[in-house]
């Protein structure tokens, strides 16, 4: 059992939250199952009112991270997918990384990180690394690859001896998760979905007097998650072979 430690004198319940959420999630085995109290000295006491809130609304406010995170990942895995098919189908990487990129330093640019040598590779994740070196001019990685940014897919347009140089579509699904760094695309597949399941009735409110009705308040969101436009084909750009 992981120790939820008492916060700190002056934080509210939600600050405590913030800063113990990262470690509490990341390491705990089964999620928030595994994040529980032990001791009576080590729990945010309700009636403790330096913390403003219960170990029960703690947990709750975990569990509801870690919910996110999951759907976040669904639906980052949906998209990824759907840029793989592109790619597969022969649309130019650097045009697909204009429109479906979630790395808006590059995504401008095509995907474009440039030259990356031996010097860079510490600001990388490992895994990027190892993709990278494993592709020759020319070519992409014909499924994602998934690091600390979430699932990305790399080209390698040009190599020496010393340096790659790689373009590069980010689908976001950071880890650890935080609210702040849901991509745009998230938020509009949410809403998307929750206007499904109420045009199709999948979602009953039984309490009226418990907050805003899913069904009537979110607000409507055509679909955008797929560009309108499949890019022309590359001629010069080829997946690795497995």
């Amino acid at each position: 059992a992981r120790i939820l430690q008492r916060p700190s004198m002056g934080l509210n319940i939600e600050q405590h939250t913030r800063l113990k959420l990262e470690h509490a999630v990341g390491s705990a085995p089964g999620g928030v199952d595994g994040v529980c109290s032990v001791r009576h000295d080590s729990v945010v006491l309700a009636d403790d009112p330096s913390a403003g809130g219960s170990l029960a609304q703690l947990q709750d406010e975990i569990r509801s991270q870690i919910n996110e995170q999951r759907l976040e990942d669904a639906f980052a895995q949906q998209r990824a997918a759907d840029v793989e098919r592109q790619l597969g189908s022969g649309a130019a990487f650097d045009t697909l990384a204009k429109q479906m990129s979630d790395d808006t330093g590059t995504s401008a640019k095509g995907g474009d990180l440039g030259a990356i040598g031996a010097a860079d590779f510490s600001t990388y994740d490992p895994a990027f690394i190892g993709a990278m070196k494993s592709l020759s001019s020319g070519q992409y990685t014909p499924t994602p690859v998934h690091d600390a940014g979430g699932y990305d897919f790399l080209q390698v347009y040009a190599k020496t001896p010393t340096s790659w140089s790689v373009r590069h579509i980010l689908v976001a699904a950071p880890r650890p998760y935080t609210v702040t760094s849901r991509p745009t695309w998230f938020a509009e597949a949410l809403f998307l979905t929750v206007s499904q399941l109420c045009g199709s009735g999948q979602i009953h409110v039984y309490i009226k007097d418990t907050g805003a009705d899913p069904c009537s308040g979110a607000p409507a969101v055509a679909p955008s998650l797929t560009p309108s436009a499949v890019p022309s084909p590359s001629r010069a750009s080829t997946p690795a072979s497995g």
